[in-house]
């Protein structure tokens, strides 16, 4: 429920933004982003607290990384690392590619939507296709989806190409994400799951602040092209760190 309601906003802000970038002004969606982030400010005031009045097990930042000796939880978290940043990538250097081919700021709009219209809609799916593939193999194949698709966008211009290897990519992306969650849950001791998933949410954030900085200085010395590339290598490459230890009996599932 959690990240499907993330890519829900994912599917209306960018559609709405490229509308009102090219209809009305870019300024404007700036201050419609603020309006929205007031909102989003006065409901989180108003959350209820969660009335426990235990004292929190101690923990240091060594102890929760002595948690990455865990393999389940370690792949689970790079799996994230790998979703989250690849996301953002594309949705920073996307309409730029989009822009420099004249295409323009609503149709990119309706690309980015596409995009998290699939992260939603696959979803409802999830379940069936790890019960019948194995949520390891539904795990790994979900992100070297995502790597071909980034490796596939400098090839083609035409915008239909590119909505469908957008539309593609956000499948794998909302096949990763939950089931990145759901790993990370499942795999942390019983009375560490807060900790793990703090944990989990420190790593994303701290791959959100070294990406855009690695990617930037990628991009301004190689050119835009390059950052798809090199994501894509990524990507690819991280589905040799989360591939299942053995073959899951699909027959038997089926």
């Amino acid at each position: 429920m959690f990240s499907t309601a993330v890519s829900v906003g994912a599917v209306a802000g960018p559609v709405a933004g490229g509308y009102m970038a090219e209809h009305i002004s870019y300024p404007s969606v700036f201050a419609a982003s603020l309006v929205l982030c007031i909102i989003a400010f006065i409901l989180a005031w108003r959350l209820q607290a969660s009335g426990k009045t235990t004292a929190p097990a101690e923990a240091t930042l060594i102890s929760s990384l002595g948690l990455l000796k865990i393999p389940q939880l370690r792949k689970a978290m790079i799996s994230s690392v790998l979703a989250l940043y690849s996301r953002d990538i594309f949705v920073a250097y996307f309409p730029l590619y989009a822009q420099g081919m004249d295409i323009s700021a609503s149709s990119i709009g309706w690309i980015l939507t596409l995009q998290g219209l699939m992260m939603v809609v696959v979803r409802f799916f999830l379940t069936k296709l790890t019960n019948a593939f194995g949520r390891d193999y539904v795990f790994m194949a979900s992100i070297f989806v995502a790597g071909i698709c980034f490796l596939l966008l400098p090839i083609w211009d035409h915008i239909l190409v590119l909505a469908v290897l957008s539309a593609c990519m956000g499948t794998g992306l909302g096949c990763s994400q939950p089931l990145s969650m759901t790993t990370t849950y499942n795999a942390s001791p019983k009375s560490r799951t807060g900790e793990v998933l703090g944990l989990r949410l420190t790593v994303n954030r701290a791959s959100q602040i070294v990406a855009p900085l690695f990617f930037g200085l990628i991009g301004s010395s190689a050119g835009l092209l390059s950052v798809f590339i090199l994501s894509g290598v990524f990507l690819v490459g991280g589905t040799w760190v989360v591939k299942p230890s053995k073959r899951p009996n699909v027959e038997e599932a089926l």
